[in-house]
């Protein structure tokens, strides 16, 4: 298995993994996620800007896994400037979990981002996600704020 960036030519295996992370979250919270499949324009856009990475992990020529990664700065007031990486998608196929795959990606998204210069790893993971949270704070994330919503209608 090896870790690389991900190119144009990985285009269809990279959105079954897509679907693949979309259901999920959308099996979980039908009423926020959309059934609708990501346009091809929005991969277009994260292969190609300079600020953002995907990479993905790969053996004998088929995606087991991937991580988008995206570089952004703080403001430079009210809170401390920053300059960061979001990690803003990670996957496992559900068939490939547990061989270590996802803490190689995410070791490689620490160098990335640290070569980047970047003083801060961030990412956003959904309160049913009890696993998600679990690996993530494995690595040291720690919650630092919550985001709450109220349902109107």
């Amino acid at each position: 298995m090896r870790i690389r960036p991900a190119e144009i030519q990985d285009l269809p295996a990279l959105k079954k993994l897509y679907a693949e992370l979309d259901n999920f979250h959308r099996q979980a919270l039908p009423e926020i996620f959309s059934s609708s499949p990501r346009p091809n324009e929005y991969f277009q856009k994260i292969l190609t800007e300079p600020q953002s990475l995907i990479l993905v992990a790969e053996e004998e020529k088929s995606l087991l896994g991937f991580v988008h990664l995206y570089q952004g700065f703080g403001p430079a007031f009210l809170l401390k400037p920053k300059r960061f990486v979001v990690v803003e998608d990670l996957l496992v196929s559900k068939r490939f979990r547990r061989q270590g795959i996802g803490r190689q990606l995410m070791a490689q998204a620490q160098r990335w981002a640290q070569a980047q210069g970047a003083d801060l790893l961030e990412l956003n993971v959904w309160e049913f996600n009890d696993l998600g949270r679990s690996f993530y704070e494995s690595f040291g994330f720690k919650t630092v704020s919550r985001r709450l919503w109220l349902k109107l209608n």
